[in-house]
């Protein structure tokens, strides 16, 4: 899901969230 991980990426970084994506 690329929209999640935009908005994770925002929130932490776009470094855990990436892995779940």
């Amino acid at each position: 899901m690329v929209i999640v991980c935009m908005r994770r990426k925002k929130s932490k970084g776009g470094r855990k969230s990436n892995k779940i994506d």
